[in-house]
């Protein structure tokens, strides 16, 4: 944690000059501290071999903890930059790094769903089935990364607002110490209760359905007999992980958030795998 908080205070003086910034005098020696450690890290390079035959243990050990102090720090500013270009993304572009985000991470989970089955039947070189991996792709886009950003972007900017008007003890009651919970746990119902069963669900049957080539009758009838199944296994994970996302995350991080959290969920059903039927892990693969 100490590395992470130091590499921090190096990175930021780094990113204000690129952008043009004038970085202060406290910035700038934080700079050059970087540079000593770089300095250390490559004398140490050179020391390392002298040192395990002219040093003893202790000394060498220490030129090896320098190293691998470096070495943590190089790859924490690294994660870093990662991490700020993916939020100025976000900034940027919201529709395109999510949608990106939700296929990504959906493509990844149904590779993982699909291993677990293959390993469940104890079947080795079970080819990995494309029709399936691409009908979770392009529901995750079209539900995660599309719909839910104009979703969740309304309930953000405009339930309040809409609330009250509809009735004005709306705005005391989110005034009060409990009003954050509360503005939460508003936007959970809403979701949970009316747009998973009525947009999420019917979606997931009709994309799936359509790219297995199943007839409309046949998604019908699919549907009837996994909805109920399905919508528990939902709830039991998704009703606590989305009061996290509408209670703790910022707006613009929600969708990577419940991407990252579906990830978790395909791994968690991965224990239920070998009591699940074939067509019914198809579905239980799926990322929120």
């Amino acid at each position: 944690m100490v590395t992470i908080g130091v590499t921090s205070a190096f990175v930021q003086p780094n990113r204000l000059v690129q952008r043009g910034f004038k970085a202060s005098s406290t910035q700038a020696s934080m700079v050059e501290s970087t540079s000593f450690i770089d300095s250390v890290f490559h004398v140490a390079q050179h020391l390392t071999p002298m040192a395990e035959i002219a040093m003893p243990p202790q000394a060498t050990q220490l030129i090896h903890d320098i190293e691998c102090s470096s070495s943590i720090v190089k790859i924490t500013h690294i994660c870093d930059n990662a991490m700020n270009s993916y939020s100025d993304m976000l900034r940027d572009r919201p529709l395109a790094t999510k949608a990106a985000t939700a296929g990504v991470v959906s493509a990844l989970g149904d590779a993982m769903a699909q291993r677990r089955d293959a390993s469940s039947l104890n079947i080795s070189s079970k080819e990995y089935d494309i029709m399936k991996g691409a009908s979770m792709i392009i529901f995750s886009v079209l539900y995660a990364g599309i719909f839910q950003h104009y979703w969740f972007d309304w309930l953000n900017n405009n339930l309040v607002e809409t609330a009250s008007a509809v009735h004005p003890s709306v705005a005391v009651l989110l005034a009060k110490s409990y009003g954050p919970n509360l503005l939460a746990a508003s936007k959970l119902f809403l979701n949970q209760v009316f747009i998973v069963p009525t947009v999420y669900m019917p979606l997931f049957f009709a994309v799936t359905g359509a790219l297995a080539g199943l007839t409309v009758n046949d998604s019908l009838t699919r549907a009837r007999s996994q909805f109920l199944p399905l919508l528990q296994q939902k709830y039991a994970f998704w009703l606590p992980a989305q009061f996290i996302q509408f209670a703790f995350v910022s707006p613009e991080w929600q969708i990577t958030y419940l991407c990252s959290a579906g990830l978790v969920w395909t791994m968690i059903l991965s224990s239920f795998g070998s009591s699940c039927v074939s067509s019914e892990s198809e579905i239980k693969a799926h990322t929120e």
